[in-house]
């Protein structure tokens, strides 16, 4: 079975994703030592924060994935049409570091 790998692309747009899922302390940690773009400085005061790592599929860069901080969990956003592929994206998250 062909396992799905994804790349940071923090200039990937996150237009119209929507929370998909939380990623756990661990995967926070690896999530954060990636190189951050930048999040939502403008609703610091809805609790989020101003950096996030948007990563896509390598070789399909239309389904994106947002990791952000929102008071203090992380959390990921996707596409619609990429929701079947979060479980994946968690799996090659751990994988990484």
């Amino acid at each position: 079975m062909k396992m799905t790998n994804f790349k940071l692309d923090n200039s990937a747009s996150i237009d119209n994703t929507s929370l998909a899922g939380v990623l756990d302390e661990s995967q926070k940690l690896i999530v954060e030592s990636f190189e951050a773009g930048p999040g939502f400085p403008m609703e610091i005061d809805k609790g989020y924060d101003d950096e996030s790592w948007t990563f896509v599929v390598d070789g399909d860069e239309s389904k994106v994935f947002n990791c952000y901080r929102r008071w203090g969990v992380m959390r990921v956003g996707c596409h619609m049409h990429s929701r079947h592929l979060v479980d994946e994206f968690k799996t090659w998250l751990s994988r990484v570091v």
